[in-house]
């Protein structure tokens, strides 16, 4: 009998290459042994990870029905971790089908586990989600105290990939309050750290921010310099990411 871990690991490797097919391909199979095996912690993972590619896939109502089995298995279980989990995607569903009331609602369900088991990174993941949503919900100011206390966290864990992604969330809420001083500034704080992390896509990501902010502060030139860059890396990434 094959090994679900392995097969799930092939399914993860396949789901961050883009190729979906191959990922939910590897998952349901991981699926029929977790099944077989009796193991419901792992049908939990599964469901969950097939899940993410339906909604990866653009089918919310598929990936709702696998979040929702996961979270009741998960509930059955006492699994309190792998709850926060699945409230958590569930709340990325609602944000992206447009209802931000129950966006938050899950992702304030999975804060609050997070705080009880205190998982502070948890617990930064869910503030930063919740910070998007009131973003998009044309709430900057809400957004800004949910990143910056998801921001606190990151530096306090040393987590820099995290604390890359809240300042580079809160110089885009300073972007659009038209603060390109502000902007910037966390944009190239965020930069910084993407270069340290030789992390090309997110370089790639704060630089086009910082050229856009240059574009609309009057100042092309210096816009167009930042743009090629991270037009360069983008192509870059994408053909390092196609490589069999």
């Amino acid at each position: 009998m094959k090994d679900s871990g392995i097969l799930t690991t092939l399914g993860n490797e396949a789901y961050y290459l883009g190729q979906m097919d191959n990922a939910l391909e590897y998952y349901k199979e991981a699926l029929e042994i977790d099944e077989e095996l009796k193991d419901k912690r792992g049908k939990a993972t599964r469901l969950n990870n097939i899940g993410l590619v339906y909604q990866n896939w653009g089918k919310p109502k598929k990936a709702f029905e696998y979040y929702k089995e996961a979270l009741e298995i998960d509930e059955e279980l006492k699994d309190k971790r792998g709850k926060a989990t699945c409230l958590n995607n569930i709340g990325s569903l609602y944000y992206d089908w447009g209802k931000p009331e129950k966006a938050v609602e899950y992702y304030k369900e999975a804060l609050e586990i997070d705080e009880e088991l205190k998982d502070k990174r948890g617990k930064a993941t869910r503030l930063n989600n919740i910070g998007l949503v009131y973003y998009d919900w044309g709430k900057p100011e809400k957004a800004v105290e949910y990143y910056k206390e998801a921001l606190e966290i990151d530096e306090e864990l040393k987590d820099k990939r995290g604390k890359a992604t809240c300042l580079n969330n809160i110089g885009l809420v300073y972007y659009e309050w038209s603060k390109p001083e502000k902007a910037l500034e966390y944009y190239k704080e965020a930069l910084e750290i993407a270069k340290e992390l030789k992390d090309r896509r997110g370089k790639a990501t704060r630089l086009n921010n910082i050229g856009l902010v240059y574009q609309n502060w009057g100042k092309p030139e210096k816009a167009l310099e930042y743009y090629k860059e991270s037009l360069f890396l983008r192509d870059l990434w994408m053909c390092e990411a196609l490589k069999p």
